[in-house]
């Protein structure tokens, strides 16, 4: 049977009545009275006798050489006992429900708010690294398309800008959403779990080993109470207030964090039996 060419598809003219041009092997460009012009295949799955068609779409959008580099598969889908036209539905459903970077980082986000097992400044860190660092690059592409390539290259390019903690924190957010999309089966992989930060030159600095000794520590106390003391009604640049100095010594007394202590409230106090409780809800471990 000859192949059709693409000046006789352009030259096709509408009739009365609706009729098909053969290309072989169940291929058919139609032609509508309305000059509408598709592609159709035909085909019969192994065992039956009923003859089944599926659109290949319009001829404006697939051109006669796309029908017939797609025909080779659709053919080899018949052979096998697949209906074509529900493996296409399944594919075409799969990309409906793919989510973007984007729609991953939002769910992500409303997850660990009602989950609360973090602080609001947490997630607040987090929603303001997307938006300067990743949205603009990642955004819009598909969660399930994400690569190793795509990660790096953005990070390459915070680390160029040197930005070397941010870069190390955006991998930790890519990280985190990217395990969330993981579990509930919206990605197939993390593959921000392959890239280190010493991969982008963003190690975490080395942990602080400096301690005040006991004496240092007392000279601090002094210091605190002498820059503390009024100096004749004015104010010294040394001069720190009584709310300051106070703060500072809870630090020494406690070992807490500083915001824990710019945070403290009435409430957490009790005062008869000199008890401080903190409310997990302020404590970076999330822990009393």
């Amino acid at each position: 049977m000859s192949k059709l060419t693409v000046k006789q598809i352009e030259h096709a003219a509408p009739r009365q009545t609706e009729y098909r041009l053969a290309d072989g092997n169940g291929v058919f460009l139609r032609v509508r009275p309305s000059g509408a012009k598709s592609w159709l295949y035909c085909f019969r799955l192994p065992g039956s006798r009923t003859l089944l068609q599926m659109t290949l779409g319009s001829f404006e959008d697939v051109s006669l050489k796309d029908v017939r580099l797609l025909l080779p598969e659709l053919r080899k889908q018949v052979a096998q006992g697949i209906d074509p036209r529900t493996a296409r539905a399944a594919v075409i459903a799969e990309n409906t429900q793919a989510i973007s970077m984007q729609d991953l980082f939002d769910v992500w986000l409303e997850f660990i708010k009602l989950a609360k097992e973090v602080t609001p400044k947490w997630i607040t860190q987090h929603e303001k690294r997307w938006a300067r660092h990743l949205k603009a690059p990642l955004g819009k592409l598909l969660a399930r398309d994400i690569t190793r390539a795509h990660l790096a290259t953005v990070l390459d390019g915070m680390t160029r800008k040197g930005i070397k903690e941010e870069t190390r924190k955006s991998l930790t957010t890519l990280n985190l959403m990217l395990d969330y999309g993981l579990t509930r089966h919206l990605v197939e992989q993390n593959p921000a779990r392959l890239l280190k930060p010493k991969d982008f030159a963003a190690s975490a600095n080395r942990p602080r080993d400096r301690a005040l000794t006991l004496l240092e520590l007392r000279k601090f106390w002094n210091a605190l109470d002498q820059a503390a003391l009024p100096r004749d009604g004015l104010a010294k640049t040394s001069t720190l207030s009584p709310i300051t100095a106070s703060a500072m010594k809870l630090l020494i007394l406690t070992g807490t964090r500083r915001g824990e202590i710019t945070a403290m409230r009435w409430d957490e106090l009790d005062l008869d039996n000199s008890k401080w409780t903190i409310p997990s809800t302020k404590t970076k471990n999330r822990l009393f």
